[in-house]
């Protein structure tokens, strides 16, 4: 039997997601950015913090390439 994924198991596979698009074509960096401060505004969940603190930490060159925090 398949053991279905939970959602922290989700996210965190999502985050590992977006770190190797982030990293492999830079400027996809702005757009996920842009969507995630959408996100951050109405949310209450963790996650997307969560995602931000990772990215930020793991991809700073295509956090800091963005024109939206210059």
């Amino acid at each position: 039997s398949r053991i279905k994924p939970t959602a922290p198991a989700c996210w965190s596979n999502g985050k590992l997601i977006l770190v190797r698009l982030s990293k492999s074509q830079p400027e996809t960096a702005s757009h996920i950015l842009s969507q995630l401060a959408d996100r951050l505004l109405g949310a209450t969940e963790q996650q997307y913090s969560d995602c931000l603190f990772v990215l930020c930490k793991l991809t700073p060159v295509s956090v800091e390439r963005c024109p939206q925090l210059t």
